[in-house]
């Protein structure tokens, strides 16, 4: 999906998640939409502005690359961020996500869609496991996503970078979003009324951190 430009992109949900996902890759699309909601194995999102882009169960990782403005939802294995601006991670994930190079503004929050089908997607991509007794109820790992690490920070002793000129936004350490600005965002599928939708709302979907 590259150079989108003002255009919507929808990939509804199918009956069964795929046991062989493709990678995805979203590149250079400026104020656009786009609607992944099916399983993959990798996801690189990368010189988008502007853009909303929604992704089911990423099984691998999840690259984020020279964003700008964006608001980016999935629910991913591993999530590395790279130089960008201003930008939204609503995601779930069992690690912590690092933050490498020149990132500013950037802020993390739970993952806050849920559509049906996506329980199961979550299965295949080894984000979630039934329980035996009861398949239909799924066990979660603590989501880490805000718990993202400043790789270079963290191994080398940097010195801090210069204030920034007038008109330049300050280079900043990752942060998430405040529970008072925690919102679900709504997707244009309709909702089935599900019992494994509503047990993902309730366990991934959540502005403070649970014990699983």
């Amino acid at each position: 999906h590259n150079n989108l430009y003002r255009a919507t992109y929808l990939f509804a949900p199918l009956p069964s998640p795929s046991p062989s996902p493709p990678d995805l890759l979203v590149s250079s699309c400026d104020s656009s939409t786009i609607y992944i909601l099916n399983n993959v194995a990798n996801a690189t999102i990368s010189g988008c502005r502007d853009c909303t882009v929604v992704v089911g169960a990423i099984r691998g990782l999840a690259r984020i690359v020279d964003c700008e403005r964006c608001e980016l939802i999935f629910a991913a294995n591993r999530i590395v961020m790279t130089n960008s601006l201003e930008t939204s991670v609503y995601c779930y994930t069992p690690t912590n996500p690092l933050w490498i190079g020149d990132n500013r503004s950037c802020k993390f929050a739970p993952f806050n869609v849920s559509y049906p089908g996506l329980p199961a997607q979550l299965v295949e991509a080894k984000l979630a496991v039934p329980n035996p007794n009861n398949p239909a109820v799924l066990s979660y790992h603590p989501n880490k996503y805000n718990l993202a690490t400043d790789v270079e920070k963290s191994s080398t002793m940097n010195p801090p970078p210069p204030s920034p000129s007038t008109g330049e936004i300050a280079f900043s350490a990752p942060t998430t979003v405040s529970p008072a600005d925690f919102n679900f965002y709504s997707l244009p599928v309709p909702f089935a009324a599900e019992q494994d939708t509503q047990a993902a709302d309730t366990q991934l979907a959540s502005p403070h951190p649970h014990p699983h």
